[in-house]
């Protein structure tokens, strides 16, 4: 094989290694686009859904502190009148309230 052949080979085979990078390089961005930029979307979706969840439990968190006052005036009202059975139902009733109201509270503290 002579130089001249030898040289147009060496060039033919470097075209082919960058054409080949590019090819690998185009595959990388079809990646990217068509599943890293899905999964992105989606997560800012759920990210605004779980702003407006928040916002809706922050809002309605007050009607378990009233739940929870009401319990406190019915244990006591049946308490009086001797309906202790009554009593122990509310009793579960605010443990489960109480628990609601523990994990609104770790809700408000989550920054969205």
């Amino acid at each position: 094989m002579d130089l001249i052949t030898k040289q147009i080979l060496q060039k033919f085979s470097t075209q082919r290694v960058e054409l080949g990078l590019l090819q690998d390089i185009e595959s990388d961005y079809d990646f990217l686009l068509n599943k890293i930029k899905p999964l992105e979307d989606k997560f800012y979706d759920a990210l605004s859904d779980a702003k407006n969840y928040q916002k809706f439990l922050i809002k309605d968190s007050s009607k378990l502190e009233n739940v929870q006052k009401d319990i406190i005036s019915a244990k006591r009202k049946l308490k009086e009148i001797g309906l202790d059975k009554q009593v122990s139902a509310l009793d579960k009733m605010s443990s489960k309230v109480d628990a609601m109201v523990k994990d609104i509270e770790r809700l408000k503290n989550i920054k969205l």
